[in-house]
């Protein structure tokens, strides 16, 4: 089982080719010097990367089949995280939508923007009847924000304090 320091050096190796100072690789992936010495001997142990030296100062790192192999296993595990949280986020929103229809309420308004605002639209486009108004009409308010919203015109539903994610 690989580390995240471990994956992003895998990462960068992978599209590097190899050619890049342990300087480098520290710059390219936010790590320390001494850590990505310490992963990349890690790694050189485990059988994922073997060193050549390029020169007298440089070293040439390669991934190694078993390498790439745990890169991809990773790459495919934090993809299937994305997704299963997606769909945890996606049940969520039409959780709190479906709570709101069921109590009556047709007149929504969203309040704040960020990449929450296109799965609280798709959430409520799967509802008839319900209605997006602006954030100054009367209605419940589902409020994307971080910051707390209060309104003295409608119900105010803070989206981020409501969802739950894994």
């Amino acid at each position: 089982m690989t580390t995240d320091k471990e994956t992003a050096i895998l990462a960068q190796l992978s599209t590097d080719g190899g050619i890049i100072s342990q300087r480098q690789l520290a710059k390219a992936t936010g790590i320390s010097i001494g850590v990505v010495n310490a992963v990349l001997r890690k790694m050189i142990e485990t059988g994922f990367i073997k060193v050549k030296a390029f020169n007298k100062k440089n070293l040439r790192y390669h991934l190694t089949p078993k390498g790439l192999i745990e890169l991809a296993r990773r790459s495919y595990q934090c993809l299937s995280r994305t997704i299963e949280n997606y769909q945890t986020l996606q049940n969520s929103l039409n959780n709190i939508i479906n709570n709101l229809y069921h109590q009556g309420h047709r007149r929504l308004s969203i309040h704040g923007d960020g990449c929450l605002r296109p799965l609280v639209e798709q959430a409520l486009s799967q509802f008839e009847g319900i209605t997006i108004v602006k954030a100054n009409s009367e209605g419940v308010i589902l409020n994307l924000s971080d910051q707390p919203y209060q309104s003295k015109r409608g119900l105010v539903i803070n989206i981020l304090q409501k969802i739950t994610l894994p």
